[in-house]
């Protein structure tokens, strides 16, 4: 789990998950700011990232990262939160250990597992972060974890039924209306572990929008496996760029030595 936060007053603002050594993912409405008659899109300058953290208290292993690029989905949509996805690409690497490792994606919708079955209804799912615990309220010193069960996307559009709510979308709520994500915790993973194995977690959903948090509604995030060759694509393009501009080696075909 990925701390964001201002980099002009350390202010933390949102989530991020890290899902490979360069790069993390979370919510594109995490990227913008509020401002006089609007929003501006933050830069890469706006930015701070820490890592490593379950106890504010404790920063014996954080790390702390800057990004290079941030490549918001190309039809995100401001006003209804549709594609609310982006990717941040780091400048420098992350060095892996047990507090800080990669969130595995989930098959795409149109590569579906039937070994590794994910984001069904009814199915437990489990949301972290550092937000609020109500409305308002403060964020917490420990990293939180919630209990949830993904709902059917029949009763997702029947609850957001004045609300825009479609297939970018999947949504999740507690049992017993207890709570669900809140404020801060925009940008973070839900998430679903694989079976028998409580190491390995897969990131289903990001936290995007809801109403309130007190759990009455379910909460609302990005639907991951939808947009999982969006970030394979992205990824691979980004790889692309660097490699071509690495400079030639000595003594082959492209140099002048």
């Amino acid at each position: 789990m990925v701390e964001m936060r201002a980099a002009a007053d350390g202010e933390f603002f949102c989530g991020a998950t890290i899902i490979s050594s360069q790069w993390l993912l979370t919510a594109a409405h995490c990227l913008r700011t509020k401002v006089e008659g609007g929003y501006r899109k933050k830069s890469v300058e706006d930015i701070e990232l820490r890592l490593g953290l379950t106890d504010r208290k404790n920063t014996s292993h954080e790390q702390v990262v800057f990004i290079k690029e941030i490549i918001r989905h190309e039809d995100y949509n401001e006003s209804t939160y549709q594609n609310d996805i982006a990717l941040l690409r780091l400048n420098q690497t992350i060095t892996f250990n047990e507090f800080a490792r990669p969130i595995c994606l989930p098959p795409s919708n149109d590569r579906p597992s039937q070994r590794l079955p994910f984001y069904n209804a009814n199915q437990t799912a489990f949301v972290i972060g550092w937000g609020a615990e109500r409305k308002k309220g403060p964020d917490v010193l420990r990293l939180k974890q919630l209990k949830l069960r993904i709902k059917t996307q029949e009763s997702c559009r029947k609850a957001f039924e004045n609300f825009t709510y479609d297939g970018s979308m999947m949504c999740a709520k507690y049992a017993e209306a207890k709570g669900d994500a809140c404020e801060g915790d925009s940008g973070g993973p839900l998430m679903q572990g694989v079976v028998d194995d409580e190491t390995v977690w897969t990131q289903v959903g990001i936290v995007s929008w809801g109403v309130d948090c007190d759990g009455r509604k379910p909460g609302v995030y990005t639907n991951v496996a939808r947009y999982v060759p969006w970030i394979e694509e992205v990824m691979s393009r980004a790889r692309n760029v660097s490699d071509a501009a690495q400079p030639p080696l000595p003594g082959t075909a492209d140099s002048k030595a």
